[in-house]
């Protein structure tokens, strides 16, 4: 029990990283989702991959927010402390733009697994007409060398995409794949994946809730909805 403990807590980091983004090419590889878990409104899938051993994961859920709210939360790296269930010492490295950013974060890992650190590249990016927005994350490890007393994550990609449903709630689509690096089996990995985005998503509704009307937005994301949300499929 001790040694499955002890990789559910390593790998609730890995999963829950906010963050992060499956490519066009990436998503067509996977195959047909499975659901595996439900939790506090947030729906959780798993699905193989060609070309990995490790499992991408896919949560589903809504939150109380606007799509700029929602947007803001993300790209403030230095609160995801407040909600991220393992991002140990984020930080922004460079500001591409105001809607693009790179930024450094670490999981802590219980002994004798090395902690792992990774340097995301986040872009969020939002369709003119219909207002769906996405939040891309992919692994840039050619901003930093290597980290002493780290392992580096060779493999990090995710996509969330945000749908308003309303003019004060958004639907989240967030589908992950991760390769934690070392030599940690994909197996375990694969076997407490799915549990891990409950925490982190269940902390960022929290955080959400907690703002109330003091929520911060972000003025490159747009709210005016032209078209009824319904019609938009869920």
């Amino acid at each position: 029990m001790r040694y499955l403990f002890s990789f559910k807590a390593i790998m609730g980091g890995w999963f829950a990283l906010l963050g992060v983004v499956l490519s066009a090419a990436l998503a067509q590889a996977q195959s047909d989702w499975t659901f595996q878990t439900e939790k506090n409104g947030i729906k959780v899938y798993t699905a193989g991959h060609d070309s990995s051993d490790f499992k991408s994961v896919r949560a589903i859920f809504e939150v109380e927010a606007t799509l700029s709210q929602y947007a803001a939360i993300v790209w403030n790296v230095a609160e995801y402390k407040y909600w991220n269930f393992a991002a140990t010492n984020p930080r922004v490295l460079k500001k591409i733009s105001e809607s693009e950013l790179i930024y450094y974060t670490e999981a802590k890992a219980p002994w004798p697994i090395t902690d792992r650190f990774v340097v995301l590249h986040l872009k969020i990016v939002q369709d003119p007409a219909s207002k769906i927005m996405r939040i891309l994350l992919n692994n840039a490890p050619d901003q930093i060398p290597e980290q002493e007393g780290f392992v580096r994550i060779p493999a990090y990609q995710s996509v969330a995409r945000v749908v308003p449903v309303s003019d004060t709630r958004v639907r989240v689509e967030y589908t992950i794949h991760v390769d934690p690096g070392g030599s940690i089996p994909a197996w375990a990995v694969n076997m407490v994946s799915a549990k891990m985005p409950i925490t982190s998503f269940t902390n960022l509704k929290e955080r959400v809730k907690q703002q109330g009307d003091e929520r911060p937005s972000v003025p490159f994301v747009s709210d005016k909805i032209l078209w009824a949300p319904n019609s938009i499929n869920r």
